[in-house]
C-alpha cells in the first residue's frame, strides 16, 4: 500500500506533512490544485454512499461488514472514509493475542522428561512431581491468597525432606513450565515484585464453579452496551495473556495499557471492577491484592477442560475470534477495493491516480526579520579523499547542505553542526564524523567562527565513516538509470 494515499485520505496530507512537508510537484501534469482537490474528493466519501454504491458488488457485503464493525467500536460517529481510516490508524489495538497451547497432561510431562536427556526413571520422576503437587496444595490451603506461590528455593527445601536426591529435584523444577493433573494446573512464573521464580497450583474446575462476569444481570445504572463491555473485556484479557510470563499485572498498569486501545476510561474502570474471578472466552481472570505492595493485581489462567464450565455463562464465544478484527487485512481490503477499485464513480479513480502521481513533497524554512540578522548562512559540502574520488565517488558530488548558525559559535561547534546536517540529509553519511574544516586546518577549535568566515561562504568538510556500501547510496540505486516517457514529456 502507498502510505501517501492511505494517510492522505485519512488526514488530508501526506505522512511527511506532519513535519511541514507540502506538495511540490507531480507527474503527468499534476498540480498542487489538482492534488488538493483529489485529496478532498477522497477524504469526503461518505460511508453510507460507499455501502450503497457497492451493494450489488460481490465485495459489497464485506465492505459493509468492515464499516459496521468499526462504527460499533467507535465512540464517535464515523461518517466518511477519512473518519474510518483515522480510527483504524489511530487505534493499533493488539487484538491478536499470543497463542499458547493448553498445559500438557501429567502423564505426557513425565513421558517427555523420561524420554529426554534424563538419568532417572519415569517412576522416580513421577514420585517427585507428586511430592511437589502435594506441597503446592498444602501451601495454597494455608495461604489466604490463593494466587501466592512458593519460591523455587522454598519448594526445593521442602521437597528435600521427602527426596534425598537434590539433583533430581533440581532437574524436575527446571523442567516445569505448565502441566495439568486431573483438574489442576501447575505453573512456573516470575513474581513481579521479588523477581524470583515461583510455582503455583490452581484447581481450575473447582474455581470455575460459579465464575462468570454477571454481564446479563449487570446493574441498571450501567450506561454501556453489552457489546462494548464484551469487547473491552477481551482487550483486557489479551493484554494479560501477553504478560502471562510475569504472572500478574497491577491494576494501574493494566488500565494504562488498555487505554491504548480503548479511549473511554470509564468503560475500562467498569470492566476492571467487574472482572473478579470471571470467565472470558476460555480464560479465567483473577483479581487479588498483592500482600507486599497492597496493590490490586490481575492475572489470567487458561481453562483446560471447557466442558467443566459448560453450564456457566461464557462471555461472547464470538470474541474468541479476536473481536473479528484484523487491522492490517481490513485496511488492505479497503485500499484495494475502495481506493483502487471504486469503479462506480470514475471521479474517485481519477482522484486516486492523481494522489499516487504526487511523489515530491518539500519543506521550506523561512527566516525573516531580525532572525536573519542574528544568523549566518553557510553551505557545507563534503570533500572526499583523492582515493574515494577515483574509486568510489565517480558521480558528481551531492549538493551542499545549508545551515543557519549564529556568528558567535566556534569552529568546533561548526563541525558538529555540519556533521548533524549531513547525517540527517544523506543515508551514506548516517554515521559520518567531521574531522576537519577545509581551509581552517591548524586553527584552534575554540576560535570564533565570525573571525574566519564570511556569511554565505561555502565550507568544505572532511571526515570518516561514510557508508559507501549502502544500497541507499544513490536515489536510483547503485547504477544510473534512464526513463523513456511515451507521452513526450522528456527523457532522462
Amino acid at each position: 500500500m502507498e502510505l501517501r494515499l492511505i494517510h492522505g485520505v485519512a488526514y488530508g496530507l501526506s505522512w511527511f506533512g506532519n513535519w511541514g512537508y507540502k506538495f511540490s510537484s507531480g507527474s503527468s501534469g499534476v498540480t498542487e490544485q489538482k492534488y488538493d482537490t483529489a485529496i478532498q474528493i477522497l477524504s469526503s466519501l461518505g460511508l453510507n454512499k460507499i455501502i450503497n454504491d457497492f451493494k450489488n458488488d460481490e465485495k459489497g457485503m464485506e465492505i459493509k461488514k468492515i464499516i459496521d464493525k468499526y462504527r460499533e467500536l467507535s465512540e464517535k460517529p464515523l461518517i466518511t472514509i477519512s473518519d474510518l481510516l483515522q480510527y483504524i490508524i489511530a487505534n493499533p489495538c493488539r487484538y491478536e493475542s499470543k497463542t499458547e497451547g493448553s498445559p500438557i497432561s501429567f502423564r505426557t510431562f513425565v513421558h517427555l522428561l523420561a524420554k529426554g536427556d534424563c538419568r532417572w526413571t519415569a517412576r522416580r520422576l513421577e514420585h517427585v512431581l507428586v511430592v511437589i503437587i502435594k506441597l503446592l496444595k498444602e501451601h495454597k490451603d494455608n495461604n489466604l491468597d490463593r494466587k501466592c506461590g512458593m519460591s523455587r528455593h522454598e519448594l526445593r527445601e521442602e521437597a528435600r525432606k521427602s527426596i534425598g536426591d537434590t539433583g533430581l529435584i533440581d532437574f524436575v523444577l527446571k523442567s516445569i513450565k505448565s502441566f495439568a493433573v486431573n483438574s489442576q494446573i501447575i505453573r512456573r512464573t516470575i513474581n513481579p515484585s521479588t523477581r524470583l521464580v515461583e510455582f503455583t497450583i490452581h484447581d481450575v474446575v473447582k474455581e470455575a464453579e460459579g465464575l462468570k462476569w454477571p454481564i446479563s444481570i449487570m446493574d441498571s445504572g450501567c450506561r454501556y452496551s453489552r457489546n462494548k463491555l464484551e469487547q473491552a473485556a477481551k482487550v483486557v484479557v489479551n493484554i494479560l495473556k501477553e504478560h502471562r510470563d510475569i504472572d500478574s499485572m497491577a491494576r494501574q498498569e493494566l488500565r494504562d495499557r488498555a487505554r491504548e486501545c480503548i479511549r473511554d476510561t470509564g468503560l475500562i474502570d467498569y470492566v476492571l471492577k467487574s472482572l473478579d474471578n470471571a470467565i472470558v472466552g476460555n480464560q479465567i481472570v483473577y483479581r487479588s491484592r498483592n500482600p507486599i505492595t497492597k496493590r490490586i493485581e490481575f492475572s489470567v489462567e487458561s481453562v483446560t477442560n471447557q466442558g467443566s464450565i459448560e453450564n456457566f455463562e461464557i462471555i461472547s464465544p464470538t470474541l474468541d475470534n479476536e473481536l473479528g478484527l484484523n487491522l492490517n487485512e481490513d485496511v488492505l481490503f479497503l485500499y484495494e477495493n475502495l481506493l483502487l477499485g471504486y469503479f462506480e464513480l470514475n471521479l474517485v479513480c481519477l482522484a486516486t491516480q492523481i494522489v499516487l502521481d504526487s511523489k515530491q513533497f518539500v519543506k521550506v524554512w523561512k527566516i525573516e526579520g531580525q532572525v536573519m540578522n542574528q544568523l549566518m548562512e553557510l553551505t557545507c559540502k563534503v570533500l572526499p579523499s583523492f582515493h574515494e574520488l577515483v574509486t568510489e565517488l565517480t558521480r558528481p558530488l551531492s549538493p551542499g547542505v545549508t545551515v543557519m548558525i549564529p556568528p558567535g559559535i566556534t569552529i568546533g561547534d561548526l563541525k558538529m553542526v555540519a556533521q548533524h546536517a549531513l547525517r540527517d540529509t544523506y543515508c551514506i553519511m548516517d554515521e559520518f564524523v567531521v574531522k576537519q574544516i577545509g581551509g581552517l586546518r591548524g586553527i584552534d577549535d575554540e576560535k570564533v567562527l565570525s573571525c574566519t568566515l564570511e556569511p554565505g561562504a561555502q565550507v568544505w568538510v572532511r571526515g570518516c565513516r561514510m557508508d559507501l556500501a549502502t544500497e541507499l547510496r544513490y536515489e536510483d540505486g547503485a547504477y544510473k538509470s534512464m526513463l523513456d516517457c511515451v507521452g513526450g514529456q522528456g527523457r532522462r
